[in-house]
């Protein structure tokens, strides 16, 4: 049976939703809070027309309601509030667009402070809305030249494929959060719908990488907790993967082998990459070329980095890089393809200090999380999405600068490292179907 919430969480569940600012203000968050996160398929529509701007202006103001809702439990919410302000013009223009900028990590930061405490009642909602995004997509991809690799009209190859990773991981989620059938058949059919649309984008790591994401959290969760806490509608496959586990391992083994020869014969056989040599050798030319670019240059530049894409790009042209020349691309490409290089060439010692430390929250934050000391009962968000996010952000940063520019992206990425810290529960939620079970009694 359901625990009834006290009277001290409803009030903290008051200045959560944002009650606390008065009764007119309070009134509305209160009707339209599960319709204010609509916002995100609404402006990917409007990208996918090719209207940065509004779409854009609309992703502001949802992040001004989304930190305004904080402000009054958490006041130094305030300061990043001012930030945005402040910003605003860079956010929603894009004026130092390089295509990287100093504004990238910040935009990130405010999304991920302004979902902060969200309970789970909330971040179902969220995740929903989030997924639905697909269909302004699908719509859209429906009209283009199957014969063209699938391009938004804003922000590129990589970053359609990026966005497409993150709401297949929303909708899988929303698959399992969904207490009826018509809603899992819904996300479900969401999430086969973007299939398709990953396919004639043509980006390998967002075909593989949300699949991997998916298998490394549920073996962690397994690891770390057997079947103990999971919900009736995880068990029966929980308890199949336990009684397979050595199949399994047998299985994963051979597929990594077979993934590395792959990647061997692929990546460093001339021959082989011949058809493909900008994506992989490409790629892995420009990466060390960037990572290398803040040594031996003084101690400043070690330690602060060398500035934004165009002060490295001049440095890692088609003269240096022979897969790049090949491919008729003298000025070198306008990013390092890779998380890792690009942060250390930018930001030097400290910035990718900075990258190291926080990876190790998150990583740190998890394993409480998988371990029950940060409250198992209310972990079916950041094990649902929390972690497959965070393994999907790690192998996109192997093979790409997913951080940089396309505003919605980067709020959706902070967005989800925000559901790693959710909210006790304070209210069930139905669904439109049958009550939700506890996940603990």
């Amino acid at each position: 049976m359901h625990r009834s919430p006290s009277s001290g969480s409803r009030d903290d569940d008051m200045v959560c939703d944002g009650r606390w600012f008065g009764s007119g203000w309070g009134w509305f968050l209160e009707r339209f809070e599960g319709w204010c996160d609509l916002a995100f398929p609404l402006a990917i529509a409007l990208l996918c027309l090719d209207q940065r701007t509004p779409a854009f202006s609309l992703l502001l103001v949802w992040l001004l309601v989304r930190l305004g809702q904080q402000v009054p439990r958490r006041p130094l919410v305030a300061v990043f509030l001012l930030l945005l302000g402040a910003q605003a013009g860079q956010f929603v223009l894009e004026r130092d667009l390089q295509p990287s900028s100093a504004s990238d990590p910040l935009v990130i930061a405010l999304g991920l402070v302004a979902m902060l405490g969200r309970s789970a009642l909330q971040w179902r909602s969220t995740l929903r809305c989030v997924a639905l995004s697909i269909v302004p997509l699908a719509l859209w991809a429906a009209g283009q030249d199957p014969a063209v690799r699938l391009d938004l009209p804003v922000g590129g190859l990589n970053r359609l494929g990026f966005l497409l990773g993150i709401l297949q991981l929303a909708a899988w989620a929303s698959i399992w959060l969904s207490r009826c059938a018509w809603t899992r058949f819904l996300y479900g059919t969401l999430t086969i719908l973007s299939v398709p649309m990953v396919l004639h984008n043509g980006s390998r790591v967002t075909l593989l990488a949300p699949a991997c994401a998916v298998l490394v959290g549920v073996a962690c969760v397994v690891i770390r907790r057997g079947s103990e806490g999971f919900p009736g509608a995880w068990l029966g496959f929980v308890n199949w993967i336990q009684q397979r586990r050595h199949v399994l391992m047998l299985i994963a083994s051979f597929v990594c082998v077979l993934l590395l020869q792959t990647t061997l014969s692929w990546y460093l056989n001339p021959g082989v990459a011949q058809r493909n040599v900008l994506s992989d050798r490409g790629r892995i030319e420009t990466a060390l070329c960037w990572a290398s670019q803040p040594l031996g240059r003084g101690v400043d530049k070690a330690l602060l980095g060398v500035g934004y894409n165009r002060s490295v790009q001049v440095r890692c042209t088609g003269k240096k890089l022979p897969a790049v020349a090949e491919v008729g691309r003298p000025e070198g490409l306008p990013h390092a393809h890779n998380l890792f290089a690009q942060v250390f060439a930018e930001n030097g010692l400290l910035g990718f200090g900075s990258l190291m430390v926080l990876l190790g929250l998150m990583v740190w934050r998890m394993r409480l999380i998988l371990s029950g000391v940060a409250g198992w009962e209310n972990a079916e968000i950041a094990v649902l999405f929390g972690l497959p996010l965070l393994v999907y952000l790690l192998l996109n940063g192997l093979v790409s600068s997913f951080q940089i520019f396309l505003m919605s992206n980067q709020l959706l990425i902070g967005l989800g490292l925000a559901s790693l810290w959710p909210y006790r529960e304070s209210a069930p939620d139905s669904g439109g179907c049958h009550k939700e079970m506890p996940l603990s009694t």
